[in-house]
């Protein structure tokens, strides 16, 4: 799990933070400072820069990025909805950080990997799985669900791609998918079919990943 500790830095470009991970089996965390910055495309090519700079002792090294994050919580959807079941509840707390399994296959320029958890919403996918029985009238979490999830009420794959592009534009802006703080407001969005705005700062990968 990772943990916000402080702040070590800002400036006019972006902040930096010092982040805890908790390991799961409970021994001693370590800490890595994590830059976030307001200019999406200097700080992917300073990530590009610093990727190529790893093995140099005398400078920092760079662990991660956003777009490397979403791949890997898009390799646990795909082994899920093989198996033929719908997460229904992709969100960012939902999301544990591991330390990297050296041979799991992982991105080799993270030293962590992100796997999903909390399948207590979870269903098989298709016509028949029809949600609306529950105590909600929609299952899930409001700001990460998918128009046809309000609208038709049937758990689709099609659900946790949408809550995975709402998830990596959230790891990019730092923000929420949806600005709004009334959650009628952004159902009605989801009923017309709209989907939250994806900044042209953000890195072309990223927006074509979108």
């Amino acid at each position: 799990m990772m943990e916000f500790v402080k702040s070590l830095g800002k400036g006019s470009g972006g902040s930096v933070n010092l982040i805890r991970v908790t390991k799961p089996d409970g021994s001693n965390p370590y800490y890595h400072a994590v830059k976030s910055s307001n200019y999406y495309d200097c700080l992917h090519e300073e990530f590009q820069i610093l990727s190529k700079l790893r093995d140099c002792p005398g400078i920092v090294q760079t662990f991660g990025a956003s777009l490397s994050r979403g791949r890997m919580i898009l390799q646990g959807l795909v082994c899920a909805h093989d198996h033929g079941y719908v997460h229904c509840d992709l969100k960012p707390d939902n999301l544990l950080v591991f330390p990297r399994d050296v041979n799991g296959g992982v991105t080799k320029e993270v030293s962590y990997e992100l796997k999903i958890s909390d399948f207590g919403m979870s269903t098989e996918a298709g016509e028949g799985s029809v949600f609306w029985g529950c105590d909600s009238p929609y299952l899930g979490t409001p700001l990460y669900m998918s128009p046809e999830s309000v609208r038709d009420g049937v758990a689709e794959k099609s659900l946790d791609l949408w809550s995975l592009g709402c998830v990596v534009l959230e790891m990019y802006t730092g923000k929420p998918p949806w600005p709004f703080q009334d959650s009628k407001e952004f159902l009605r969005n989801l009923l017309d079919d709209k989907a939250p705005e994806v900044p042209e700062s953000l890195p072309w990968e990223a927006r074509q990943f979108l």
